[in-house]
C-alpha cells in the first residue's frame, strides 16, 4: 500500500532516531540502495559498503559494534559479508536485540548487478541511482523503516503515535499523543536495555 506523499514529507521534519524512533531527514533522503558512492573509512579485512556516503558512516558503526558481539561462527560469516549499507541501517537495533531480518542475495558481497543480473565487470560502472524517483527513494525508506520498528510490538506503538501526532497540527490531542509516544518510548526503551543487560550477563558467565 502506497504511503502518502504528505505523511512521508511530514517525517523528514522530524527528530533524530535516537530522540523518538522517528526517521530524520537524511535518513530518508539519503538512502539510495547500492549507489557504489566513494566508500568512506573502511574496517580492514571486511569488504566495502556501498550507498551515500552518510549511509556507509552510519553503516559502519552499526556494522563494528554488531561483529563485536559473540554470534556463531556462520551468523558472522553472513553478517560480514552484508555490504549494503541500508540493511545495516534499517537493521540498527541489531546491537541491543541480536536479531536482524535475513539479507536478500544483493545485499551481499559479490551479488548480481541489479540492472543486469550478472555480477559486475572489473571496471564497470554501478546503475545510476537517478534511474530511482525521488519519490520512490522516500517510499522505500519509509517501508524500510516501518519494517525496522515492526519488529518490537512497544517501539512500533511508540512508532505509529509519532506519525499520527501530525494529524493534530497542534493543541491539546498533538500534545496528548506526543506525550503518549514519549512515554511508550521510553519503555521500549528499558525492555531493550533490560533483555541487554540480561544477554551481556550470560555471556560474561563461564
Amino acid at each position: 500500500m502506497a504511503v502518502d506523499p504528505k505523511i512521508l514529507a511530514q517525517m523528514k521534519r522530524t527528530r533524530p532516531p535516537e530522540d523518538d524512533g522517528v526517521p530524520t531527514e537524511e535518513y530518508l533522503d539519503g538512502m539510495t540502495p547500492l549507489t557504489g558512492a566513494p566508500p568512506v573509512e573502511q574496517r580492514s579485512g571486511l569488504p566495502t559498503l556501498v550507498g551515500t556516503p552518510k549511509q556507509v558512516k552510519w553503516a559502519l558503526t552499526i556494522r563494528e559494534d554488531t561483529l563485536k558481539l559473540a554470534w556463531p561462527t556462520e551468523t558472522e560469516a553472513k553478517l560480514k559479508s552484508i555490504v549494503d549499507s541500508t540493511w545495516w541501517i534499517a537493521n540498527k537495533t541489531i546491537v541491543n536485540s541480536m536479531k536482524f531480518k535475513e539479507p536478500s542475495p544483493q545485499q551481499l558481497a559479490g551479488a548480481a548487478s541489479p540492472t543486469t543480473g550478472r555480477p559486475p565487470q572489473p571496471g564497470s560502472s554501478p546503475a545510476p541511482a537517478a534511474s530511482t524517483s525521488p519519490h520512490q527513494r522516500r517510499l522505500n525508506d519509509a517501508i524500510l523503516w516501518a519494517e525496522s520498528v515492526s519488529r518490537h510490538p512497544t517501539l512500533a506503538q511508540a512508532a505509529i503515535l509519532s506519525c499520527l501526532r501530525f494529524a493534530y497540527p497542534k493543541g491539546a490531542m498533538r500534545d496528548q499523543i506526543t506525550a503518549k509516544a514519549r512515554e511508550i518510548l521510553s519503555q521500549a526503551n528499558m525492555e531493550v536495555n533490560r533483555d541487554t543487560s540480561a544477554i551481556q550477563l550470560m555471556l560474561s558467565k563461564e
